[in-house]
């Protein structure tokens, strides 16, 4: 589920990876 994305530029640990999942 990708609703991670949003804390992804604030937490860089939604997928496990260095990088924010919010430009897919």
């Amino acid at each position: 589920e990708l609703g991670n994305q949003e804390g992804c530029e604030v937490i860089h640990e939604c997928f496990i990876i260095p990088i924010p999942l919010t430009r897919y």
